[in-house]
């Protein structure tokens, strides 16, 4: 970094790892030089050089992730706009690609941090569990939800043995009355890590958005699962309750 004049106001710096559909694998915030060299005492010039070590979250697909920065008020966490030109380009700056590879031996389970623990399996995979919280608040997963917000859902799969082929999710959001509210297709890791390269007890982190309708009625709903092979879309065992949400 280099102070262009005095700062007045502590900042920190976040730094994320994220897939291509925007997801977190990675995160650390903290003030410069791990509180050591906060903004508030730099001189204008001045250069600080600042290391960030970013532990990959457990059963991260392997594939190719993007490294991104910025800064944030620590009174107000307004992340702060970055120029170009004299032009505002965003809040966050792209640093760098960055390549993970394949755990060598599964995760313990307990540092899944998974709200449900679910063990249901699908032929040749297990849903071992799921977590769910309102998007970006991954740290207050009591977080009230309202209609329109974006539900953030992550699925951890494990293979039971390699598997023969790839698999798609449909994933629908019920009320108490069994009446769809939203639904979504796709295979696990939207494409990016698909299951016939899964290796046997290999365990993956699977995460989706679902943004809630506007006009959702307050109330309690179920997130729902089921699984299909492909190419020929067959049901690969019944419908599956993941897990439950209240809407305010």
């Amino acid at each position: 970094w280099q102070a262009a004049a005095r700062i007045h106001e502590r900042y920190k710096v976040f730094t994320h790892v994220i897939d291509a559909h925007g997801h977190l694998v990675g995160q650390r915030d903290a003030e410069p030089g791990g509180g050591a060299k906060i903004t508030t005492v730099w001189a204008e010039g001045e250069r600080a050089i600042d290391n960030y070590g970013l532990p990959i979250l457990p059963a991260t697909p392997p594939g190719d992730y993007s490294i991104e920065i910025g800064m944030y008020g620590l009174d107000d966490g307004l992340r702060l706009p970055v120029s170009k030109g004299g032009s505002v380009v965003g809040d966050h700056v792209v640093l760098q690609t960055v390549r993970v590879l394949s755990a060598t031996a599964p995760p313990p389970l307990s540092v899944l941090d998974m709200q449900e623990q679910l063990g249901a399996s699908f032929e040749d995979v297990t849903l071992l569990g799921c977590r769910l919280h309102k998007l970006g608040y991954e740290h207050q997963p009591d977080a009230p939800i309202h209609p329109g917000d974006i539900i953030h859902l992550t699925l951890f799969w494990q293979a039971n043995r390699p598997p023969e082929g790839d698999i798609e999710l449909v994933l629908q959001l019920q009320d108490e009355e069994g009446i769809v509210w939203l639904e979504r297709q796709g295979q696990p890791s939207q494409g990016q890590y698909p299951s016939h390269r899964w290796r046997a007890n290999e365990i993956v982190r699977d995460q989706h958005n679902l943004p809630l309708p506007p006009g959702l009625p307050v109330g309690r709903y179920h997130v729902c699962l089921s699984v299909r092979r492909l190419p020929d879309h067959r049901a690969v065992g019944p419908l599956l309750t993941v897990t439950g949400l209240t809407v305010q």
